[in-house]
């Protein structure tokens, strides 16, 4: 069984991902080590190949292609992926969420910086991150057609923490960090079965932390 991790730009996907990996000793694998070798993303201009925009048909097959085979192949491992949560069905994984407003990932994006100098304005954080979440939901139309961001019918587990984060202070980011992970850890294993190794219960797990 694998688990499939998304969510927008700040909110944790990466952190968690990484958590859940180790949490179940399973495998981690970021999403752009799932693209063919050829074939980069690149902020702005969809699928690459050799520097060369091609967001054709057969681009998007590939890529959508190799990602699905990795999930049907691959076992016992986290996938960090904005993307694989929406392929199709027949792909047997744990869909997880982290949802959180644009407010709060602006904030934690903004902590985020305190070991490395100056801080950016919180309304820069802000303008940055609305950029990113077009860009993606852009992206994400092109390779599989779907709301990026606002369809949430696909997920097994979908944990809400933006009320969470009071301020953009690295110890509130470690401690809303914390009570998300131990959410996460309580939504996947109500899908999971004892040994992890086999099919999920039926059911869909929303938690909103407050």
């Amino acid at each position: 069984m694998n688990i499939a991790v998304s969510g927008l730009a700040a909110a944790g996907k990466t952190t968690h991902a990484r958590l859940l990996a180790r949490w179940l000793d399973f495998d981690y694998v970021s999403a752009d080590e799932s693209w063919p070798g050829r074939m980069r993303f690149v902020q702005g201009v969809g699928v690459e190949r050799h520097g060369a925009k091609t967001d054709g048909d057969s681009s998007v097959e590939v890529v959508i292609n190799t990602l699905v085979d990795a999930l049907r192949t691959r076992d016992r491992t986290v996938f960090d992926s904005w993307a694989a949560p929406w392929l199709p069905a027949s792909v047997p994984c744990i869909r997880v969420w982290i949802e959180s407003t644009l407010d709060s990932r602006a904030g934690w994006w903004r902590a985020a910086q305190e070991p490395y100098g100056p801080r950016p304005a919180l309304e820069d954080c802000r303008r940055v991150l609305s950029a990113k979440d077009a860009d993606t939901a852009r992206r994400h139309r092109t390779l599989l057609g779907a709301g990026f961001g606002s369809d949430r019918s696909v997920f097994d587990v979908t944990v809400d923490g933006s009320n969470l984060f009071h301020q953009d202070a690295m110890g509130s980011v470690r401690r809303a960090t914390l009570v998300v992970h131990e959410a996460l850890k309580a939504g996947i294993s109500e899908c999971l079965t004892p040994d992890c190794g086999g099919g999920m219960h039926s059911g869909t797990v929303h938690t909103y932390l407050t």
